[in-house]
C-alpha cells in the first residue's frame, strides 16, 4: 500500500514566499519562512488524535489572535505602527504559537506512547 503524505506537509511550500522575500529584502515576506517548519510533518501519520491536536492548537492560536487584534486597537493610537506590517506581526504571533502547541501535543503524545511501552515491558 502506498504510504500517504500528510496534508499539513503542503504549508510548507509557503517558506518558498519567505526565499523571495529574503532576495528582495522585504521584512513581511520573510515572515513566511516559518512556514517550512511544516515539511517536518510530511512523514507522520494523520491520524484522529493527530488533526485533535491540530485543532486544539488551531483554536488556541486564533483566541491568541483575537485577543492580541483587540489589544492593538486599544493601544493604536500611542503606538504608531503601519496597518499591514501590524496585522502581519499579529499573524506571526499566532502562527508561532500554533507551531509551538502543536509542538507540545505531540511532545505528550510521544511521552504518553512510551510509558504505556515501558509499563507493558515484562
Amino acid at each position: 500500500m502506498k504510504k500517504r503524505i500528510n496534508p499539513i506537509s503542503y504549508l510548507g511550500w509557503l517558506g518558498i514566499v519567505g526565499v523571495i522575500g529574503i532576495n528582495t529584502g522585504d521584512f513581511m515576506l520573510q515572515l513566511f519562512l516559518i512556514y517550512f517548519i511544516f515539511l517536518t510533518y510530511r512523514n507522520m501519520p494523520a491520524d484522529e488524535l493527530f488533526w485533535l491536536n491540530i485543532r486544539k492548537s488551531a483554536t488556541r492560536a486564533f483566541i491568541l489572535e483575537i485577543i492580541t487584534i483587540l489589544e492593538k486597537y486599544n493601544i493604536s493610537s500611542a503606538i504608531r505602527i503601519s496597518i499591514i506590517r501590524g496585522f502581519g506581526i499579529i499573524f506571526l504571533i499566532a502562527l508561532l504559537f500554533f507551531i509551538v502547541m502543536l509542538a507540545w501535543y505531540g511532545k505528550q503524545e510521544r511521552k504518553s506512547v512510551e510509558d504505556i511501552y515501558d509499563n507493558n515491558k515484562y
